[in-house]
């Protein structure tokens, strides 16, 4: 099972695809616009291993599955209704998750009510093997285009190769209840501000884009990932202490740790802008330090916006030059964040 070549990253920018403004990744594939983040894989993927092994296994396979039932259903149904469910999947859908680099190929069966997924290098299962939030993300995509609940049957992931076999049950699927689109095009519209986009970061070589579709910072993998995943893990709020731990011990190999406050929170501002978080300023003084953030990134769901997920991430971050650091104040209105770390 092989791919063929997909069109990069770096091209759908300058095809306008995918816009960028500062704070923003927009992909407008399919006549839909959809607000995407870029977040570290590693950092991802160990919280995400720590949470399963913590006992919620059943909270990420549902987080997975939600997430999917939503892009699915609001982003794709258009393009859905206008062609077979399974070329839709094997061609349209598997060459825009390669050109994202989110896996290197895919390839869907159908045999009677037996669903059979096979992948190469695919997000998350390449870092840590065996999780449930794949076999939750292909599990909302079948109920969304077959109309069915599946059952998982069998799970193989590995490093480079996954499969799974699913059967579609007699249960209809009922559509999760979520924002509209305008409701969500206008939460996520962002006219930037002034700084470096994420074509910026290319072009400075600040990022790159390898052959595979990859985008690295300083030899770390990041995926471009719609926003709605991170609203649900938030919302589930799962051992979110541990993430903050994790992305200490991530940023400290990636950063000079002698460079400066100053200097290292301007590589954070930049850095979170680039990866469409939205725009951001820090005011620092010796006890605390304040983030402001205009037009951050909203999700399709219907419960509230959590950006916990997206706040202790970077307060892990924000641990590596000042290591006693809480989460002392967050408020949320007007399309602004402020969060006070003391």
């Amino acid at each position: 099972m092989f791919a063929k070549k997909s069109m990069k990253l770096s091209a759908s920018i300058k095809k306008n695809i995918i816009k960028t403004v500062v704070g923003g990744v927009t992909n407008v594939s399919s006549g839909t616009s959809r607000r995407y983040t870029l977040f570290f894989e590693d950092v991802f993927s160990d919280y995400i291993k720590l949470c399963e092994e913590s006992g919620y296994s059943d909270n990420i396979r549902l987080v997975g599955k939600k997430w999917m039932n939503l892009v699915m259903n609001k982003h794709f149904s258009g393009v859905i209704s206008k062609m077979p469910v399974e070329f839709f999947l094997n061609n349209f859908m598997k060459e825009m998750w390669i050109q994202l680099g989110l896996m290197s190929d895919f390839k869907l069966k159908k045999k009677s009510n037996r669903l059979i997924i096979e992948t190469l290098d695919e997000g998350l299962s390449r870092k840590i093997n065996a999780n449930n939030l794949m076999i939750g993300f292909y599990e909302g995509i079948m109920n969304v285009v077959y109309g069915h609940e599946c059952q998982l049957v069998e799970a193989n992931q590995s490093l480079h190769r996954c499969s799974y076999v699913f059967d579609l049950s007699d249960e209809r699927f009922i559509p999760l209840k979520s924002k509209d689109k305008d409701e969500y095009n206008k939460l996520n519209k962002i006219s930037g501000g002034y700084g470096f986009t994420l074509e910026n970061a290319f072009q400075k070589n600040i990022f790159m884009l390898q052959e595979n579709n990859d985008i690295l910072f300083r030899g770390k993998t990041m995926s471009p990932v719609e926003c709605t995943l991170f609203h649900l893990l938030g919302n589930e709020n799962l051992i979110i202490d541990e993430l903050s731990n994790i992305s200490t011990c991530f940023f400290s190999e990636v950063i000079k740790l002698d460079a400066g406050e100053e200097k290292l929170i301007y590589l954070l501002k930049n850095l979170f802008q680039f990866m469409g978080w939205g725009v951001y300023r820090f005011i620092l003084d010796s006890k605390e330090i304040t983030m402001n953030i205009t037009a951050p990134p909203y999700g399709l769901q219907k419960e509230p916006d959590n950006w916990i997920t997206l706040i202790y991430t970077l307060l892990g971050y924000l641990r590596t030059f000042r290591p006693y650091l809480t989460v002392d104040e967050l408020e949320n209105k007007n399309k602004k964040i402020r969060v006070v770390f003391n």
